[in-house]
């Protein structure tokens, strides 16, 4: 802090600092105040002010008062440099910049002044100036180790990788007792996407550094970045218990921890850090992130709103809080917290980018370019702004100007990956093959080595079911990172693929081990019915959870029932509209349980629903829906499910795949009506019969559908709407599970048809749904499909979703018909033989 030069100012700001060690800033604030207004050494206590400010948060007052101190007159080459700083940390980096440009210009011969313009630039993203700046430093120093290192950083940032590499490992060679050349060549390894590249050569630095304490996190961070995560974890706490002073240690294993998914570990030493430093940010937000990966949103959100409270001038407390409302689903919120840090911080990067898609959400389609565009202005080198401003043009369905944006920031950084990636992405994403697979062989062809292309080259490879290419670009990959879980995803593909469909699945439950949704506390379920419930041999069984679903339950049991369902397994989650009463004064096929805990918390239900399933389950063929979900298939009008299950036992096929149909009614959703118990087919016969897209997926059933009514409605573009296809029926063994509702599940055989969930969403009690769950915000992204839902509800318009594409609901064979639903001539000649 004691930035003077005057004796008769040392005696003072020594003070000030002795009042900062002992944690005392309010008081050392004051000291210097007094001091600014009426010392000889006026300029030294006000720089130290400017930075006692903005080591507060009180950012708007610190810049003025550097700027108000630099435009007083000529300045020693220290205070400019550290004003300058101070005006970069308070987000005026332009004014910082030109305060060092006039000092430059002026002819001070300091050469601090160069290269805090040039760090000034790195700190801005600015990796092109950066550049610049620094080879003018060396232009007069040549030998300057400061400049050389952060030439090659920028080289870096760049993602000009070999050039990088040769100024490296020529300042290696000259430098060998400093660390950082050494460090600077495993980093852009792992920049450039080659971890283990990056193990070893982090390896070779700790031979030459013995215990140094960057390279022994930068070699964690490196079995990190390929899922070793044991030998990761157990460098790091080795570190930690050597330096029990050293924070880095312990938040790296807390974010290690985070990757690898053991929430609980992290908690742990999360805590233990934040207990070290109980006014420390950093700790205070790393826990925040624990409690977020834990699913533990409202804890986190009150976090996140305590520190903003208690450091009201901190922006990174109401960063993370605005991008928490974010992921929870609340563009509103996040907007508005967005907007408040951009209020207070014109340049904050990452408060820019988040308004962008915050208003991209909300619709609000002029302002959402406009944040996206001064995003890119102000870091127009950075892959982020540019992706996100191609993410912003694809939420508003502006297809065609993502991809122009992609290829423009591809043009502007020719050397980086990530547009590249993004573009094979964008092209997977809506169907375009062949230009993925252009992307895909200049991935392979500019950037060989680079694990993010690699993957993105098999996805591609995946999606034009060229299964051999996708296997020699795995099988390398596998050779090299055999732990990579995204690597193990693929390998369990192509093991399905291969009909080695236990291994597969093997691989995927190890690439799972942390998976909320498979593992975890499990909240207490009680039974809470009577009735004989006999092993599940044998048997069909329906498997729901329900919440306040008394209307449907009538008609749909007996629908299922009809259908040939044995018994029904419900589980309720603290129903308040009378459903439970009603599930227990059904007969002794159905089941009532009962758990009050967290929807969202168990990942949406999926932990209760695997765990009755694996209980009350295993050995039979288990039908689990939800309770506005009918299953349809080919020849169900004749042929029962117990026949269906014969046929699928038949061909030794575990799972059936059955894509949603939304199903409504000709009326506008404010005027429809429909009674308790009423066929709801007859009530909502209405469906629509095109505008649907399949897409190829990472996770089994590896496929993904989309589009319908609600796309159409709802949407800007039929993949932007929700997924629409599930696993509903599967002879059930504890080897298998549902992964993400019933849209996902651990690989399985799968059956020669499909059928079809013939979904009623659109009662009428569906806004006042919609409401209630936006208020639980239980559901996925706290509620964010419910969101979408209600604010187009109340744009106070009738809605209808009639349009040219509807049609009436006749029979199955009409879905087979259309394309939605298949069948087989094996499966036909079964459903016609007699019984």
């Amino acid at each position: 802090m004691n930035v003077s030069g005057d004796p008769a100012a040392s005696t003072p700001l020594h003070l000030v600092d002795s009042l900062l060690a002992a944690n005392r800033p309010d008081e050392a604030e004051q000291v210097l105040r007094r001091l600014a207004g009426h010392s000889a050494a006026a300029p030294d206590a006000r720089a130290s002010l400017a930075a006692l400010l903005v080591a507060g948060g009180k950012f708007a007052e610190a810049a003025q008062l550097a700027e108000e101190l630099l435009a007083a007159g000529p300045l020693p080459a220290r205070l400019v440099t550290a004003l300058a700083d101070d005006l970069a940390r308070a987000q005026r980096a332009e004014a910082a910049d030109r305060a060092l440009a006039a000092a430059i210009a002026a002819g001070d011969p300091a050469l601090e002044l160069r290269v805090s313009r040039a760090r000034l630039a790195e700190r801005r993203g600015r990796s092109d100036l950066a550049l610049q700046h620094w080879q003018r430093v060396l232009a007069l120093v040549p030998e300057h180790l400061e400049t050389r290192l952060g030439i090659v950083r920028t080289l870096r940032a760049e993602g000009r990788y070999a050039e990088a590499e040769a100024a490296c490992r020529l300042l290696a060679t000259t430098t060998g007792k400093d660390p950082r050349p050494l460090a600077e060549l495993a980093r852009l390894a792992r920049d450039a996407g080659e971890p283990v590249e990056a193990e070893h050569r982090w390896q070779a630095a700790l031979l030459a550094h013995p215990g140094h304490a960057t390279i022994l996190v930068g070699l964690a961070q490196a079995l990190t970045a390929q899922h070793r995560f044991a030998e990761a974890r157990s460098l790091l706490v080795e570190h930690a218990r050597a330096n029990p002073n050293r924070a880095e240690p312990l938040a790296a294993l807390v974010r290690t921890l985070l990757l690898e998914g053991d929430t609980a570990a992290a908690r742990v030493h999360a805590q233990a850090l934040v207990a070290r430093d109980p006014r420390g940010l950093s700790p205070a937000l790393l826990l925040g992130r624990v409690l977020e990966a834990a699913g533990e949103l409202s804890a986190a959100a009150a976090h996140y709103a305590r520190l903003v409270a208690e450091q009201p001038p901190a922006s990174a407390p109401r960063l993370a809080a605005a991008e928490l409302a974010a992921g929870r689903g609340d563009p509103a919120g996040a907007r508005d917290g967005y907007a408040g840090i951009l209020a207070r911080q014109p340049q904050q990067l990452e408060a820019r980018l988040g308004l962008a898609a915050a208003l991209a959400e909300l619709g609000r389609a002029e302002e959402a370019e406009a944040a996206a565009g001064a995003a890119v202005a102000l870091a127009p080198n950075q892959p982020r702004s540019h992706l996100q401003k191609a993410a912003v043009a694809e939420s508003l369905g502006r297809i065609d100007a993502a991809r122009l944006v992609l290829l423009e920031a591809r043009s502007a950084m020719p050397h980086r990956v990530e547009p590249l990636v993004e573009l094979a992405r964008l092209a997977l994403r809506h169907g375009y093959l062949d230009p993925a697979a252009e992307h895909a062989a200049a991935l392979l062809a500019e950037h060989p080595r680079s694990l993010a292309a690699r993957l993105q080259a098999a996805d591609v490879a995946f999606a034009r079911q060229e299964t051999e290419a996708a296997r020699q670009i795995v099988a390398a990959l596998a050779s090299e990172l055999p732990e990579h879980r995204e690597v193990q995803l693929r390998r369990a593909r192509l093991d399905w693929h291969d009909g080695a469909v236990s291994r597969a699945r093997r691989r995927v439950a190890r690439a799972g081990a942390f998976d909320p949704r498979l593992h975890g506390p499990l909240d207490p379920i009680s039974r809470l019915d009577r009735h004989p419930l006999p092993p599940p041999t044998g048997e069909i069984r329906v498997f729901l959870v329900v919440r306040n679903e008394g209307t449907r339950l009538p008609w749909l049991l007996a629908y299922y029932r009809g259908l040939g369902a044995t018994r029904f397994l419900i589980l309720d989650n603290d129903s308040d509209d009378g459903t439970r009463d009603w599930l227990l004064a059904q007969g002794p096929d159905v089941h009532t349980f009962h758990t009050d805990g967290s929807f969202a918390a168990s990942a949406a239900g999926m932990r209760w629903t695997n765990h009755l399933l694996d209980e009350h389950g295993s050995g039979a063929w288990c039908l689990t829906v939800d309770a506005d979900e009918a299953l349809v298939y080919p020849h169900c009008e004749r042929l029962p499910l117990p026949g269906l299950t014969a046929y699928l036992d038949s061909l030794g096929a575990e799972a059936l795949l059955a894509p949603m149909l939304d199903m409504y009614a000709d009326a506008p959703l404010d005027a429809v009506t429909y009674v308790p118990g009423q066929s709801l087919i007859d009530a909502f016969p209405w469906f629509d019969a095109s505008g649907y897209v399949r897409r190829d997926a990472a996770k089994f059933p590896y496929v993904r559908v989309l589009g319908g009514c609600r796309a159409r409605v709802f949407y800007a573009t039929a993949t932007a709407g929700p997924v629409l296809q599930k696993v509903p029926l599967i002879r059930w063994t504890t080897d298998i599970k549902y992964t993400s509702s019933k849209h996902t599940a651990l690989p399985c055989r799968l059956a020669d048809i499909s059928g079809a969930l013939l979904h009623f969403k659109f009662l009428p009690d569906f806004a006042a749904q919609m409401q209630a769950e936006v208020a639980r915000g239980q559901h996925y992204l706290g509620a964010a499909e419910q969101r979408t839902y209600l604010r187009r509800l109340q744009a106070g318009e009738a809605l209808s979703l009639m349009g040219p594409v509807s049609c009436r609901y006749h029979d199955s064979q009409q879905l087979v018909a259309l394309g939605l639903m298949q069948s087989s001539s094996r499966f036909d000649a079964h459903a016609r033989a007699p019984a």
